[in-house]
């Protein structure tokens, strides 16, 4: 009888570079807040004006981290459900990481060029993939290729499929509203960094489901 095939694909490498990938992204969000007007400041008044000035900054940078924070903390609770990996699964990690590392490129735009409508478009097709990415993650782990441990409750899955493709079709509208104002678009993705954190907060999938033992 032949033996079982023993995958020597380990989802530890994944996390590690997942790890990284995060890391530096998030710390790539601070670089937009040098700001060469706040370099010449020479008096108080300077210096306050500057910072006043760089309040889109501030905001995209503010919405930007939270959004790779709750990004984050759903790549660990996948990691954390996931019994195996495969060749797709690190192909489609790697995807969500490509998106992940344009975040600091579009969060810059988006305070730097604060009204633009190009600034406003590229910064949602962004987090809309982004999210879009986490729900095929899931999906292919899930349903495709039977990676998840079968210890964790399925009735959660319905739960995690929506949320991630309510904050990808959310992210595409906020997007295609720049077309109208990109006003809105920016105000609209404060808006979607703050329900997402509010349901994460009540998300039953970053606690794992022990089972009961009988």
């Amino acid at each position: 009888m032949a033996e079982p095939r023993t995958s020597l694909l380990t989802k530890g490498r994944m996390e590690a570079l997942s790890d990284g990938v995060f890391a530096i992204a998030m710390t790539l969000l601070a670089f937009q807040l040098a700001s060469p007007a706040l370099k010449t400041a020479k008096s108080e008044d300077e210096v306050i004006l500057a910072l006043v000035s760089l309040w889109p900054v501030f905001v995209s940078y503010g919405i930007s981290f939270l959004a790779l924070g709750l990004y984050w903390i759903s790549h660990h609770a996948l990691a954390a459900f996931l019994e195996k990996t495969d060749t797709h699964q690190l192909w489609l990690n790697l995807a969500f990481l490509f998106c992940i590392s344009l975040i600091p490129f579009s969060a810059a735009m988006l305070g730097e060029k604060f009204g633009m409508r190009s600034a406003a478009l590229l910064y949602g097709c962004n987090l809309s993939a982004t999210s879009l990415m986490v729900f095929l993650s899931w999906r292919g782990a899930w349903d495709i290729r039977k990676l998840i441990q079968p210890v964790f409750d399925p009735g959660i899955r319905a739960y995690i499929y929506k949320l991630h493709l309510d904050m990808a079709f959310s992210y595409l509208v906020a997007a295609v509203a720049a077309f109208w104002n990109p006003l809105v678009s920016f105000w609209a993705y404060v808006l979607i960094a703050l329900v997402h954190l509010a349901l994460q907060l009540f998300a039953p999938v970053t606690e794992r489901q022990m089972p009961v033992s009988s």
